[in-house]
């Protein structure tokens, strides 16, 4: 039966048809769009946070307020226990708390050195983070400030104080991620999901549907029509891989300018990295096509992938930490490393090729060897379909 033109065919038919391209194609569009509005904030303010002043003194009180003039702090009451504060932390109503003993404000009066307490929830590290950084700067000022204070009632002129005071003075900076927020951290890693997964989606189940016509066409002996498949299946893989690379230029464009997130680094190395990438990918679904029968075999299988891949790619949890074994083993068997990294460096470093050379040609090197371990897998079970049809046949 011979196919009928696209034009001719159902609306189902067509929408069968374009279904695998427009997943890999709009797919990461549309969850760079979701997370994107969801992490879009740079900078993580109006955290809920709770005061426990139990000293009450005109010094415990300019501490408070400092707290409240911080736009990191959310101040949502005046809590008067410590179990109330623990209670308040355990149900997620605050997510860090300050509690200032009493005689604070005697002991810095009496220059005995005063201490107050900050809680923090640490399940959030983002957000744990953020508080600490936040909460120490406010006490060092204050205790800067009040220095100052006691240098100038012994004569000391308000310069010589603060000279004084400041002799040692560290300023804290974050580079790449000034503000500790989830988009800067999290996206990179994420969009090389969100590529990977989309491109997983389709083309494993574009090398099943070319075995199963394979092997049709080996009860017929029709070597020319096998090999139009093999090149229709090859032609598919470059259709995925250039509407991916638009959708993967597109998303980070969206990021930009929609979500402010940083557009460093030089196009061409972006696109080398990705093109790497796609090689990798393309490589790994047909030995995943080859292996599985059935396509939802294969989207059970891609969909568990999602969170071990991110997780063991070095990406939040760095190669430096693991073992030697585990990386060596990581980095053989999927290619995330090769990519959520170096793209990370390009997009937020301004990285040039040297620092992410090695990520490239380890990249280059997987995808060749995994190319030629699919391309002899699914040689090998289309030599297997042969050889069980002249077994039939015999």
């Amino acid at each position: 039966m011979t196919q009928q033109p696209f034009s001719k065919l159902g609306f189902v038919d067509k929408l069968l048809i374009v279904k695998p391209y427009l997943i890999v194609f709009f797919i990461p569009i549309l969850f760079t769009l979701l997370f994107g509005y969801v992490m879009g904030p740079v900078y993580v303010q109006g955290v809920p946070f709770a005061i426990y002043d139990m000293d009450n003194s005109e010094t415990s009180r300019s501490v408070v307020d400092s707290f409240y003039d911080c736009p990191t702090f959310k101040i949502t009451q005046d809590y008067e226990t410590t179990d109330q504060l623990e209670e308040a932390l355990l149900q997620s109503d605050i997510y860090g708390a300050v509690i200032i003993p009493e005689g604070f404000g005697n002991d810095i009066q009496n220059k005995r050195g005063a201490e107050a307490t900050v809680l923090v929830d640490g399940t959030n590290f983002q957000i744990s983070n953020n508080l600490q950084q936040f909460a120490t700067t406010i006490f060092t000022m204050a205790g800067a400030s009040i220095q100052m204070k006691y240098l100038e009632a012994g004569e000391m002129t308000p310069k010589q104080a603060s000279d004084s005071v400041l002799s040692l003075n560290i300023v804290s900076r974050n580079v790449y991620n000034p503000g500790l927020g989830y988009i800067y951290y999290l996206m990179p890693g994420l969009l090389g999901i969100f590529i990977q997964q989309s491109y997983l989606a389709v083309a494993p189940n574009a090398v099943i549907e070319t075995k199963r016509s394979i092997r049709k066409m080996l009860m017929l002996s029709d070597t020319e029509k096998i090999r139009g498949s093999v090149a229709s299946l090859t032609e598919q893989l470059l259709a995925f891989a250039g509407l991916s690379t638009i959708s993967y230029l597109l998303s980070i464009l969206i990021l930009h300018y929609s979500y402010g997130f940083p557009l460093n680094g030089s196009l061409g190395l972006i696109l080398l990295l990705q093109f790497v990438f796609i090689i990798d990918i393309a490589a790994m679904s047909i030995v995943i096509g080859t292996i599985f029968e059935m396509g939802v075999h294969v989207v059970q299988f891609t969909m568990f992938l999602t969170v071990p891949s991110i997780l063991t790619c070095g990406f939040g949890w760095p190669e430096f930490m693991m073992t030697k074994l585990f990386a060596v083993i990581v980095k053989s068997v999927w290619p995330l490393y090769y990519y959520v990294i170096p793209l990370r460096n390009l997009l937020l470093k301004d990285a040039d090729f040297s620092v992410i050379q090695s990520y490239i040609f380890g990249g280059i090197i997987f995808g060749a060897v995994w190319m030629v371990i699919g391309c002899f897998l699914f040689y090998n079970k289309v030599n297997m379909l042969r050889k069980l049809n002249i077994a039939l046949d015999d």
